[in-house]
């Protein structure tokens, strides 16, 4: 989207973004990385600024430090948006989301087969709980089987369970493009026939 379509508008009432608008005063409608993703880098800094005066006018809403985990995320800022998803969790806004995206924020841009297995459990446990609190979730899926893939797999380990057929079963009627290049821009995989098979799936 070119710059030209965006603006920003009352700084003391929220900012809006883009034709339609991304409103935060209202409500945080920058709800996914996908979604971020689409932004030019002029709009991903202005919602950056709004975000963090929000987090700071607004220290216990939810929203807000869910938002701004996502810019940070965005920007490769990994610890700082583990901080920001902690800070939002157990609040009732998008549990399976804030599971998922810590998930991502915690490989910190590493291949898997090189992160220390403590961590890898650590992830693990975080896709799960995303899973657990929506089934449906393809994407946290996917990431869990690349994850198992490229870990386990490729270090000749065993893979525990789930398998990565299971994970992926069933899931090519509800998966995302969009959501696969946010995937493959924060997670550098191995490049075989089966990771490239995967991310052409998500």
């Amino acid at each position: 989207m070119p710059a030209s379509n965006y603006a920003t508008t009352g700084a003391a009432h929220g900012i809006t973004v883009g034709g339609q608008g991304h409103h935060i005063e209202g409500g945080v409608h920058i709800t996914t990385l996908s979604e971020l993703d689409e932004l030019d880098p002029q709009a991903k800094t202005e919602l950056l600024a709004q975000y963090e005066q929000k987090v700071h006018d607004y220290p216990e809403n939810a929203k807000y430090h869910f938002a701004l985990g996502l810019s940070y995320l965005d920007r490769r800022l990994y610890e700082l948006a583990i901080a920001s998803f902690k800070r939002a969790l157990g609040k009732g806004l998008r549990e399976a989301d804030l599971y998922y995206y810590l998930a991502l924020a915690a490989i910190g841009g590493k291949q898997p087969r090189s992160i220390e297995l403590s961590r890898i459990k650590e992830i693990e446990s975080l896709l799960q709980a995303s899973i657990l609190l929506d089934s449906e979730r393809p994407h946290a899926k996917v990431l869990w089987a690349l994850i198992k893939y490229d870990y386990y797999l490729a270090n000749g380990f065993r893979v525990p369970p789930p398998s990565i057929e299971e994970l992926l079963y069933g899931l090519d009627s509800t998966l995302d493009s969009a959501e696969s290049r946010v995937i493959a821009r924060h997670v550098p995989f191995s490049e075989t026939p089966l990771t490239r098979a995967l991310l052409a799936r998500v």
